[in-house]
C-alpha cells in the first residue's frame, strides 16, 4: 500500500525527484530548492509500509521520510530521505509514479549524478536524457550513450515509461569518490534555476565549494609532502 495525504490541491503539474545517488546530487539539490525557495510549502506526505524509520527534527518542525513540496504553483519536489532497495523499492517508486499520474502529474524531471570521468570539459556540467513520452526539446547535451543509470532514478524513468509518464533525467556531474559533491549539487541547481526562471541565492554553495576544495588542497599537498619524505633519506 502506497498513500498520499495532501494537505490542498496541488496545481502544480510538473514533479521534481532526486535521490543520494553520486555525490548526493539528486538528494542535495532538492533540499536546497526547499530551502531557498520562496514561498514553497509542504503540502503532503506519502505512507507506505516500505518507507524507512527515519525522521529529523528541523528548525521548522519534524521532517518526514517522503514529503511533497509545492512551489508557488510552478512544480512540486518529491523530498526522500532514503528508498528501500530491491523489491521493496521497486513497489513503492511504482505506486509513487502511478498516484501522481492520477493525481495530474504531466511529467517528471529525476535529478542525479553522472560519474565526472564522462566530463568532456569545463563547460560541461550536465547532461539529460529523455524517456519515449518527453517531447520538448531543451536544447541540452544528452547523456552519452552506454551509460547505465541505478537505483531509485532507474526505477523512475521506468515506471514513467511503463505508465506513458513524459520523464527527463538532469544528472550532474559529480565525483563518486565524494561522499558529497558540491559543485554537482550547484551545477543541478543552476540548471533547473534556468530551466524554470527562478532566482536562487547560491552563495552558500559556492562559499561550501570554495571551502571543501580548500580542504581537499591541503590534505593532497600533506600527501605529497609525506610521499616525498619518504625518498629523503636511505
Amino acid at each position: 500500500m502506497v498513500k498520499i495525504y495532501l494537505n490542498r490541491d496541488i496545481k502544480a503539474d510538473t514533479l521534481l525527484v532526486g535521490f543520494k545517488g553520486i555525490g548526493q546530487v539528486g538528494y542535495l539539490t532538492l533540499k536546497y530548492l526547499i530551502d531557498k525557495l520562496k514561498p514553497i510549502e509542504r503540502v503532503g506526505i506519502i505512507d507506505s509500509l516500505y518507507i524507512p524509520p527515519i525522521i529529523t527534527v528541523e528548525k521548522n518542525g519534524l521532517s518526514y521520510p517522503l514529503e511533497l513540496y509545492e512551489y508557488n504553483n510552478k512544480f512540486l519536489i518529491l523530498r526522500s530521505e532514503d528508498i528501500p532497495t530491491g523489491k521493496a523499492g521497486s513497489y513503492l517508486i511504482r505506486n509513487i509514479v502511478k498516484l501522481f499520474k492520477e493525481l495530474g502529474i504531466k511529467r517528471i524531471i529525476a535529478i542525479g549524478g553522472l560519474v565526472s570521468s564522462l566530463k568532456e570539459n569545463e563547460e560541461d556540467t550536465f547532461r539529460v536524457s529523455y524517456n519515449t513520452y518527453w517531447k520538448e526539446n531543451l536544447g541540452y547535451r544528452v547523456t552519452q550513450t552506454d551509460v547505465k543509470i541505478f537505483g531509485p532514478l532507474a526505477h523512475i524513468l521506468f515506471y514513467c515509461e511503463i505508465f506513458k509518464l513524459p520523464a527527463l533525467a538532469l544528472l550532474a556531474y559529480a565525483d563518486p569518490n565524494q561522499l558529497i559533491d558540491f559543485r554537482g549539487v550547484y551545477n543541478a541547481v543552476k540548471a533547473i534555476s534556468k530551466m524554470f526562471n527562478l532566482n536562487i541565492d547560491l552563495e552558500d554553495l559556492i562559499e561550501t565549494i570554495n571551502q571543501v576544495e580548500e580542504k581537499i588542497r591541503k590534505i593532497e599537498e600533506a600527501t605529497l609532502m609525506k610521499e616525498r619524505g619518504k625518498f629523503m633519506y636511505t
